[in-house]
């Protein structure tokens, strides 16, 4: 038994030696990670980040509540809940991430209620950032066979201004398994073996239960990589390895995901988004070269004070200097056809990220022929989405590979591999002394993307939902207000705490309910007198009685002008410090 332990310790150690320089790098991307978010590590068990204020990472927290107390305690299907929009429910096929949610099963035992919820999405926060860079290293280090150009890339994809735009959007923060999807894929085209299929097609339904948007940008740039080897390289298709391999694991990556696919398609809603409402959603141009004004040291200090814009803006879009120089560098010194694809993916994201208009500054042009509208109208489920912008992040990924090229050769003017040295040596040797100009450009990349210090929210729970919780039968409550007029966050609150106290909840916040899910709250509440600033309500509490809503919360605010609960069932039964009124229902 003893001999046994001491071989496997053994077997560790020899496995922690062979992967020495990928432990480094990850690392080193923690260690990045606690800069870029910083001060998230000393607060990871009470805040969140802040970002746009929208409070979604609520929504988040809720989400991963949601699928535990689904499967584990109710044994339930978690792509439907009524447990928010109560009675109707609403179907959850748009908003769950399924493989998020599994992750941060661990985590909502080891940790007690509510902090729980908040540590799952901070770590799971953390591991994306890492694992994002991670992907794009091997990816590029697969490609070019430079470790120290590799780490900068995964520097430069993985501390993006998309993905720090979206710090409080954990599904859109779910990149890592792009990049590794990516490098399987090269390594099938390459090798023709079935492993690498295989891996390929694992991380691709990864990314596909991250990130149903994610799955459907694989999708795309599959079929590019595709349509380029047919151009280029057609006898690689036609290989039979190849097509026998990719068959395989295609229909397996089908037959797995069909019932999810099913019900994508089965589900319908009532909610498509206009050319309009598309268009504010969609990349302005000029974003992609200006970095936000709020959000970067660059534009904080040389942008005009008043810059206006239609479209999304360059918070979210900005490429950076740094990888537009190499980018620009890469293409006068390297030949078209051995970077090609990389510049073809990326065109072809580009001009996809502009939907249905071209937005530069405060002009918008729409074009008929734009590629966005073939989808549109071509492709049923696409219409679901609304946000071209979102494509900004496979052409940032693809530009970067595609500069990993002339970034190599730059980086290569005074070195070469000692082969005495560890791999690891030769990864820190490669910073050292390469004129120093590696950590020059890491020291660049942080200037143009930090926003420091990241702005965090910390929400604890009020007293009230103590004495909801404790209460043992089954009823449901309603927060006032509901309709969310002062911002979005007060209604992703409403999910959090129920995380907290457990019971249904009238309110709900999902931006593509079922058709069916508000009829209920469109009923009880009439609204009277609305206006931007102020808002009042008439209750309908005979109908809140017949379905077992037996709370009102009332949530004191500046816009909420009167609400009028006139019925004689109703008794205010406590006032909060926390400016909560809880009214009884009869």
């Amino acid at each position: 038994m003893i001999a046994k332990i001491i071989q496997m310790w053994y077997a560790l150690i020899r496995l922690l030696q062979r992967h020495r320089l990928n432990l480094t790098v990850i690392f080193l991307y923690l260690l990045f990670t606690s800069i870029f978010t910083f001060p998230l590590f000393l607060r990871i068990s009470t805040s969140t980040p802040l970002a746009d204020g929208s409070g979604d990472q609520f929504q988040s927290m809720w989400l991963f509540w949601w699928f535990k107390t689904a499967l584990l305690k109710l044994h339930t299907n978690p792509l439907y809940t009524n447990f928010i929009y109560h009675p109707q429910g609403s179907s959850l096929i748009y908003h769950l991430s399924i493989f998020l949610s599994l992750l941060a099963l661990p985590f909502q035992y080891l940790f007690g209620t509510p902090g729980n919820s908040i540590i799952s999405h901070n770590l799971i926060l953390i591991f994306t950032f890492v694992f994002s860079g991670f992907g794009v290293y091997l990816l590029t280090k697969y490609l070019v066979k430079d470790s120290v150009t590799a780490f900068i890339c995964g520097l430069l994809f993985a501390f993006c201004p998309y993905r720090l735009w979206h710090l409080n959007h954990l599904n859109l923060l779910g990149t890592e398994w792009i990049p590794f999807y990516i490098l399987y894929l090269f390594k099938s085209v390459d090798k023709k073996s079935l492993k690498n299929f295989f891996w390929a097609g694992l991380f691709f339904i990864l990314s596909f239960l991250s990130s149903l948007t994610y799955g459907f940008f694989l999708v795309l740039f599959s079929l590019f990589y595709l349509f380029y080897l047919l151009i280029i390289s057609r006898k690689q298709l036609l290989d039979k390895r190849f097509i026998k391999n990719s068959s395989i694991v295609i229909f397996t990556v089908i037959i797995i995901l069909s019932p999810l696919i099913y019900n994508l398609y089965s589900h319908k809603i009532d909610w498509q988004p206009s050319i309009e409402d598309t268009a504010r959603y969609s990349a302005n141009l000029a974003g992609y070269f200006l970095p936000d004004k709020e959000r970067s040291v660059l534009g904080g200090h040389f942008l005009p004070s008043r810059l206006h814009y239609h479209g999304i803006s360059g918070g979210e879009l900005f490429f950076g200097y740094i990888l537009l120089f190499f980018a620009i560098y890469t293409w006068i010194r390297f030949r078209r056809k051995k970077i090609g694809f990389w510049l073809f993916s990326s065109l072809a994201f580009f001009l996809l990220s502009f939907g249905h208009t071209i937005h530069i500054f405060a002009n918008s042009y729409y074009f008929k022929w734009l590629p966005y509208n073939l989808l549109y109208t071509y492709v049923p489920l696409f219409r679901i989405g609304r946000t071209p912008c979102r494509f900004s992040l496979m052409v940032t990924l693809c530009l970067i590979i595609f500069s990993s090229y002339g970034l190599t050769r730059f980086f290569r003017l005074s070195i070469t591999q000692n082969k005495n040295l560890s791999d690891v040596k030769n990864f820190l040797r490669g910073f050292l002394t390469r004129k120093g100009i590696p950590i020059v450009v890491v020291m660049l990349i942080c200037l143009e993307f930090i926003v420091f210090p990241t702005m965090l929210i910390r929400v604890g729970i009020p007293e009230c939902y103590e004495k909801i919780k404790n209460t043992k039968e089954e009823f449901a409550i309603l927060e006032l207000p509901a309709f969310c007029y002062e911002s979005s966050l007060m209604c992703n609150l409403y999910m959090f705490y129920q995380t907290f106290h457990g019971k249904k909840v009238v309110n709900g916040y999902l931006s593509r309910p079922s058709n069916y899910s508000k009829d209920f709250l469109n009923q009880i509440l009439s609204q009277e007198n609305t206006t931007p600033r102020k808002i009042s309500f008439e209750v309908d509490t005979l109908k809140l009685a017949k379905t077992n809503v037996k709370y009102i919360l009332m949530h004191e605010s500046d816009k909420l002008k009167q609400v009028k609960i006139e019925d004689p069932g109703c008794l205010v039964i406590e006032e909060e410090s926390s400016r909560i009124k809880i009214i009884q229902v009869f």
